[in-house]
């Protein structure tokens, strides 16, 4: 038990410290104005291989996106596996009280079963009786430990929800590129109408 606390102690410095050194490193780097090489790579491959294209499991693109991000950004690669080492921490630190309550609620139930099998009644009233203040006892022992594992909870959602947003605002400004630079020539469009308007027009020759 102390080596797995230790060890949870030099993980949550290591994250502490990452992000004193975080602050004092210069600034991260920009955002680049190019089209996300993802996006290139697929439009690529939908092009030669559209058939492939519906059968091929991808994730969905602002993960991908955001993936590429982290390849090209360091400071936020770094930011994302302290989030992700976050999960870790947290089941280990919070398993020593997880299951030491699971051990005395698998008592109480036990507890109960067995009283509900005494017959006499007066006997079998005055054991609940007991059984249930010892209970509420163990209860109030847990409180404070109890508000924390709460607030620990409250922060871990806290923190996913600012992972997905952080993971949307990293991927806009990539989207953006993606929208200026590879915006469609409209031309490419209306020569089709016209080609259309072409056919269509030998083709009303010849049923005429």
């Amino acid at each position: 038990m102390k080596i797995k606390t230790l060890i949870i102690v030099i993980a949550v410095g290591f994250i502490t410290s990452c992000n004193s050194q975080q602050d004092d490193a210069t600034t991260p780097e920009t955002i680049e104005t190019a089209t996300p090489e993802i996006l290139l790579e697929e439009n690529t491959l939908s092009q030669s291989f559209s058939y492939l294209k519906s059968g091929r499991y991808k994730a969905d693109i602002i993960s991908r996106l955001y993936s590429e991000a982290l390849e090209k950004d360091s400071a936020l690669r770094v930011l994302n596996e302290k989030i992700e080492m976050m999960s870790s921490i947290k089941e280990d630190s919070l398993q020593a009280f997880d299951n030491y309550k699971s051990v005395n609620e698998d008592y109480w139930r036990s507890a109960k079963s067995y009283i509900d099998q005494i017959q006499d009644e007066t006997l079998k009233t005055s054991t609940a009786k007991a059984f249930d203040d010892l209970e509420k006892v163990f209860y109030a022992k847990i409180t404070n430990h109890e508000l924390v594992n709460l607030t620990i909870q409250q922060k871990s959602i806290a923190l996913q929800d600012r992972l997905l947003v952080m993971k949307l605002l990293v991927t806009q400004p990539m989207i953006l590129n993606f929208q200026n630079n590879e915006f469609p020539d409209i031309k490419t469009m209306e020569s089709l109408i016209e080609a259309y308007d072409a056919l269509i027009q030998e083709a009303e020759k010849i049923t005429q």
